[in-house]
């Protein structure tokens, strides 16, 4: 059985790296990246892309919406999962005009993260 595969693009080491092993523990494949920029070059590089981005919006070099503009340009973009700790109906619907299938707001349990992952893979 194929894993899943899961692109985690934030720029906090603690939350990349935590989620990582979390998610890998759990059956999944995990690719990290530090800011957008990375995470569309890691996309594109890829033989096997992600699923399923779960991603910050405030980075360096490349933050979040503008990650999520460039990747809906893809042929196949994955379903995306913002999570954040920006609040409000704006921030709602930019996420959602980019086109992201869900918006958790930090903090939030390794486990909810995981349970929006499956849930959005169907």
């Amino acid at each position: 059985m194929n894993k899943p595969i899961v692109m985690i693009v934030d720029d906090d080491t603690e939350i990349r790296v935590g989620l990582r092993y979390y998610l890998e523990a759990r059956g999944f494949h995990v690719v990290v990246a530090m800011d957008g920029q990375q995470g569309l070059k890691e996309f594109r590089e890829s033989p096997k892309p992600p699923q399923v981005v779960v991603l910050d919006l405030r980075m360096p070099n490349q933050g979040g919406l503008s990650f999520l503009h460039e990747l809906k340009k893809e042929k196949a973009p994955p379903k995306v999962i913002v999570v954040t700790g920006l609040t409000g109906d704006t921030v709602e619907q930019a996420v959602e005009g980019y086109g992201a299938a869900k918006l958790l707001a930090k903090p939030v349990p390794l486990s909810v993260v995981e349970g929006a992952i499956r849930e959005v893979l169907g």
